[in-house]
């Protein structure tokens, strides 16, 4: 292993600002986006998962098939499939999402967001 290697990026250590974080929290962290492991207090140093499988809060309307490209509009903070501008793609759907469902189960790439 490389002396200059520091671990495999599947993870983001932030300071907390603005507002506390809660367990499970999607987030997005600068040009990161991903999951808070444990919520913390504003000023804390806080965990970000930024690549797996995890089921996150979407738009009821929302219907996609497994492969689908899924974005992460912030303005209601939840998972949507259209590609208006705002909203940072996050991945896949990793299973089937139908409506009327309030989460899906989402494969987070690990990768810099741009906004559409």
């Amino acid at each position: 292993m490389p002396a200059n290697f520091k671990g495999h990026g599947r993870t983001l250590k932030f300071t907390v600002a603005g507002s506390p974080t809660t367990t499970n929290e999607p987030l997005l962290v600068g040009a990161k986006f991903g999951v808070v492991d444990v919520g913390k207090a504003v000023g804390a140093e806080c965990i970000l998962h930024t690549e797996g499988r995890f089921e996150i809060v979407a738009g009821t309307t929302v219907v996609a098939s497994p492969g689908a490209a899924a974005y992460w509009d912030p303005t209601p903070g939840e998972v949507v499939t259209a590609t208006t501008a705002g909203n940072f793609l996050i991945g896949y759907f990793s299973k089937p999402k139908a409506n009327g469902e309030v989460v899906a189960e989402v494969f987070l790439e690990n990768r810099a967001l741009i906004a559409l």
